[in-house]
């Protein structure tokens, strides 16, 4: 939550930025001399930016883009440190919020045309995940847990904490470089009130990696595919190991501000 209002500012105090920076330039140099400012929706959620031409055939972008939650409950089987067979029914959520900053290329000045490049910076924790119901830990019939029970990783025990909660989450890359080709202007020549366009590229995300919190330790550990010995779990593992990119697909609305 702070990473996403610290996002939220980022992208305030860039569209502030830019409006001053817009009027600024406009008069000494003749560039930067229109802001549009748009809403989209895509595959990287809902979001809003603003766009202003820094030549005859580039026009910067920047803005914030935010994905709703989306929640799946998986069980997965483990056997713990003890030589138990174990199941913990998982409550997940997937969100993504970023940052950008990307340029627009129009290699063909009458075109709407355009070559993309840039990046996303947001939080590296795409999905987090823990029990869904407390678990409790003793000696007897009784409990779900053995005393000092859990999933041993590196050296490092993955146990409930002290409300009986495990944490565990996917993480990428904080930092996305961007690539991709589109078709619209965010800034019609003809002046127009309203402008669309449609991109469709790639952020490059890196391996994805898998972590476990082990409360004595305080530190996240990496769980990889031998971990845990989960037909489900493996297979999940190697999915979620291959995507690398991310594709990005959105439609954004454009208004003319100045």
């Amino acid at each position: 939550m702070k990473t996403t209002k610290r996002l939220i500012l980022l992208a305030a105090c860039s569209i502030i930025s830019a409006t001053a920076f817009s009027q600024i330039v406009d008069r000494k140099l003749g560039v930067f001399n229109h802001l549009s400012a748009g809403i989209e929706v895509g595959t990287t959620g809902f979001g809003v930016e603003l766009a202003a031409p820094a030549t005859q055939i580039v026009t910067v972008r920047t803005g914030f883009t935010m994905m709703p939650a989306i929640s799946f409950d998986p069980t997965v089987h483990y056997t713990s440190n003890k030589g138990k067979h174990r199941d913990v029914e998982l409550k997940t959520k997937l969100k993504e919020a970023d940052w950008k900053l990307l340029a627009d290329i129009y290699p063909i000045p009458t075109s709407s045309f355009h070559l993309t490049g840039g990046f996303y910076v947001g939080k590296a924790n795409f999905l987090d995940a823990e029990n869904k119901v407390p678990l409790t830990v003793g000696i007897g019939p009784g409990y779900d847990l053995e005393p000092n029970e859990g999933l041993l990783v590196n050296d490092y025990l993955i146990e409930p904490n002290e409300a009986g909660i495990i944490q565990a989450h996917a993480k990428v890359a904080a930092f996305k470089p961007y690539l991709g080709i589109g078709f619209g202007r965010p800034v019609a020549k003809s002046r127009r009130l309203v402008t669309c366009a449609f991109d469709m590229g790639v952020q490059f995300w890196g391996k994805p990696k898998l972590e476990g919190w082990a409360p004595d330790d305080s530190r996240w550990t990496e769980v990889k595919k031998e971990h845990i010995d989960d037909e489900d779990f493996q297979d999940a593992y190697d999915l979620v190991r291959k995507i690398v990119v991310y594709p990005v697909l959105s439609f954004r609305l454009f208004f003319n501000a100045l």
